[in-house]
């Protein structure tokens, strides 16, 4: 062999043995990728987030800091004017985030509703028994308003002087009279909201009465609600615009996330950017978790990772988002967009055709609390005359995060290591 042919043949054992080593190297990392799950998911959710940021997109929802607990009030006052509904109320909450910030937020409400009914009976003899039949229907519309502001401050002191400077204060009475309180605040709010509420209903009845026994012979209720409002957030011009609605006679189950009950349905929200670049769609579900059956099923291939805590007070909180900066999703939720504008029609129904792109483009949160709620309503009514009544309630919900988990752009679920130790 010429000494050329051994150093080609000894150059080329080199290179195999390089190559043989570079192989032994990654089957050698991809068994400790293996072992080590948790970490490899965590590569290949940076690697997509990367791919996001090279192309300009939406790619930092999964970083967003989880409420780890919360606290707040809402006290309400209703009174009752013949067909004539007419109330109000405050809101008040604290919460405290994973990322050592608190959020403060103060609001009021508002609500205005009619309601009517038709009825008629007539007495009938029947078997030699005395029978009254009746039938009636009735129906109301009920009109909400509600507007909060919200400020986010670095610590709980901080939030606890906050609190502090937007509690009123009477102001000294003049010649006129009292003037009435206001508030002492003087930082301006991080994020505004406005929101506007319907709910109708329409329930029909026919009975009868014999003697002392009342018997439903047939009845049937429906509701329609819808919900809707603005969120602006003053640190980044960003607004968003968000609609709930559903149907009790006609809800269809599951919807974007898989639901498995109806409940309260879901919530589609989109958000612009300064300039009014659409930036992100999410789709918000809340409900009871007494079982992993409850999960909607876009989080049950991870329902073990969400098993935290007794059942009892236990809910969960979904959202998933879907990057619109990606001309293609943009393109997937432009029927759920059109859905959105005021009376132009269901987004439960528009948003049956975004599961799939959810599924193969979208990130989700998927979040399981503890929460308490304590509630107590009063009410007085006229015995005699039109009818004339007044309600009032208050309650207290708090509520502390268990488990948290989250699945990336890269289809990965993880546990939220930052937001639960």
């Amino acid at each position: 062999m010429s000494p050329l042919t051994r150093a080609s043949a000894g150059q080329a054992s080199v290179e195999w043995l390089g190559l043989v080593a570079l192989v032994a190297t990654l089957f050698g990392l991809g068994a400790a990728m293996a072992q080590a799950g948790f970490v490899g998911r965590h590569v290949t959710r940076e690697m997509a987030r990367a791919l996001c940021r090279v192309r300009g997109g939406d790619c930092e929802r999964d970083h967003e800091p989880c409420a780890t607990s919360s606290a707040g009030s809402r006290h309400s006052l209703t009174l009752d004017l013949a067909i004539v509904r007419l109330g109000g109320g405050d809101v008040a909450v604290l919460e405290q985030r994973s990322d050592g910030t608190v959020a403060v937020t103060r609001g009021t409400t508002e609500l205005l509703g009619v309601t009517a009914g038709l009825g008629i009976s007539r007495g009938l003899m029947l078997a030699g028994i005395d029978v009254e039949a009746a039938a009636g229907i009735s129906a109301s519309y009920v009109g909400s308003g509600e507007q909060a502001r919200t400020w986010i401050v670095g610590s709980r002191a901080a939030a606890d002087r906050l609190v502090a400077e937007l509690r009123t204060h009477p102001v000294r009475p003049g010649r006129r009279g009292p003037a009435a309180p206001v508030p002492r605040v003087t930082t301006p709010p991080d994020i505004v909201y406005h929101q506007l509420g319907t709910e109708a209903t329409l329930d029909a009845r026919l009975g009868a009465t014999a003697a002392d026994d009342e018997v439903t012979i047939a009845g049937a209720g429906m509701s329609f609600s819808r919900l809707a409002g603005t969120r602006t957030d003053a640190r980044t011009g960003h607004r968003t615009v968000y609609v709930q609605s559903s149907s009790h006679t006609s809800l269809t189950v599951g919807g974007v996330l898989g639901l498995a009950h109806d409940g309260g349905g879901e919530r589609y929200e989109v958000e612009f950017d300064a300039h009014g670049r659409p930036l992100d769609l999410r789709v918000i579900s809340h409900g009871r978790y007494d079982g992993s059956a409850d999960l909607p099923g876009v989080v049950q291939p991870v329902a073990g990772m969400l098993a935290a805590g007794p059942a009892e007070g236990r809910v969960y909180s979904v959202e998933a988002h879907l990057d619109l900066t990606d001309p293609d999703n943009l393109a997937a939720a432009r029927g759920l967009m059109d859905a959105m504008r005021p009376h132009f029609g269901d987004p439960a129904a528009a948003a049956q055709a975004l599961r799939r792109r959810l599924d193969e483009h979208g990130s989700i949160e998927a979040r399981v609390l503890t929460q308490d709620v304590d509630d107590a309503s009063h009410g007085l009514k006229s015995p005699v005359g039109p009818d004339i009544g007044a309600s009032w309630a208050h309650e207290s919900r708090t509520t502390r995060l268990l488990a948290a988990t989250s699945r990336g752009l890269d289809g990965q679920w993880i546990p939220r290591t930052d937001c639960v130790a």
